[in-house]
């Protein structure tokens, strides 16, 4: 069963595809978004991802068009930004959102990494599932040196810094991995809301990024098999 918020983003970014051939495609890309925003806010950094598209694989971002690009993408960031406020001020309303002193920003950005990572391994070994995966399970120690967090941290940097020497190469993979944490900033923790570290269901929409990397890379391979025949 698809959710609605996936199925208006991933029609969002259909739509955007079709508009760069045909500009007749704009209201659509601007109604199915609005239709995503509407669904759930977790598709408030669509604009950057599209963006990123126009970078890899769409090959549309240079230099002298940068402004361009977000200029026709106005509208979906004045979206964004409208739906992230009004997202923030309701969950604060309803005091489900932590303040900063009694959650400090180093711990969140622990959490936020930790996240990252837990998406990916469920991806890669999606078992023991749980209906809730509380903030600080008990005894937890919110510190740097936690293998809870340190793994995750090592984690991140390593596939950043292999993204980052195969960029001349291969620089879809850095685009799917900076789509991939966009994808999950909305829900990382960064801004906390809820006594959840982490959810199940707020990854669906962001691994379609490493998928469609796996996805891209084995029809390379099948077709490099096919060619050497």
């Amino acid at each position: 069963m698809c959710s609605s918020d996936l199925f208006f983003a991933l029609g969002t970014v259909i739509a955007y595809l079709n508009y760069v051939r045909n500009r007749a495609w704009y209201a659509a890309v601007l109604i199915l978004f609005l239709l995503a925003l509407l669904s759930k806010p977790m598709a408030v950094p669509l604009p950057v991802v599209l963006l990123l598209l126009d970078w890899q694989p769409l090959q549309r971002l240079r230099r002298d068009n940068l402004r361009q690009l977000i200029l026709e993408k106005l509208p979906l960031f004045i979206m964004s930004l409208a739906c992230g406020i009004l997202t923030i001020i309701g969950q604060w309303h309803w005091g489900a959102v932590k303040d900063v002193a009694s959650f400090n920003l180093a711990a969140r950005v622990l959490v936020a990494c930790r996240g990252l990572f837990f998406y990916f391994w469920k991806l890669v070994w999606p078992t023991w599932f749980s209906a809730y995966y509380p903030l600080f399970p008990e005894g937890m120690d919110m510190r740097l040196m936690n293998p809870e967090f340190l793994l995750p941290l090592g984690f991140l940097a390593l596939v950043t810094l292999v993204a980052l020497l195969s960029l001349k190469r291969f620089p879809l993979l850095l685009a799917c991995w900076a789509i991939y944490i966009l994808l999950l900033l909305p829900t990382s923790g960064l801004v906390q809301v809820g006594a959840q570290g982490v959810a199940d269901r707020f990854a669906y929409l962001a691994v379609l990024a490493p998928i469609g990397l796996i996805a891209c890379g084995g029809a390379l391979v099948f077709e490099r098999g096919r060619d050497r025949k």
